[in-house]
């Protein structure tokens, strides 16, 4: 009986840990300019509202000072405008620099943008 509840947490936490890692993970979206690497993770869902987090990986050629920087996105679905909403600057220096944008200005989304890339990927599926 006790190496049965034992075996059980043990499961338990390595399934709520590999669910954890799955869902926290950012996946390859496109290339960008001077050979840097979109990557995107949807944060959530609700109703026309898609959430995303965009990482954008630089060169060491193409910006010595920046590592990556990640940007909190709201795409509107019904308008096909987009937010900024949060904005993650990791310097190569190890610090990093966040930056809130509560003004909530929506802009329209470009057909050449990476944010079209992702209404595609979400609004349009």
């Amino acid at each position: 009986m006790k190496k049965s509840k034992l075996l059980f947490i043990i499961w338990f936490f390595t399934s709520l840990l590999t669910y954890a890692q799955k869902t926290n993970e950012y996946k390859f979206l496109t290339e960008g300019q001077y050979n840097s690497k979109i990557y995107e993770k949807l944060e959530s869902k609700i109703e026309n509202q898609v959430y995303v987090w965009h990482k954008i990986e630089n060169t060491l050629e193409n910006d010595p000072s920046t590592e990556f920087t990640e940007y909190y996105l709201q795409i509107n679905c019904e308008t096909k405008k987009s937010a900024l909403k949060k904005l993650i600057i990791h310097w190569r220096d190890g610090s990093i620099e966040k930056h809130d944008d509560s003004s909530g200005k929506e802009v329209p989304i470009d057909q050449k943008s990476i944010l079209e890339l992702s209404y595609q990927n979400h609004c349009i599926r």
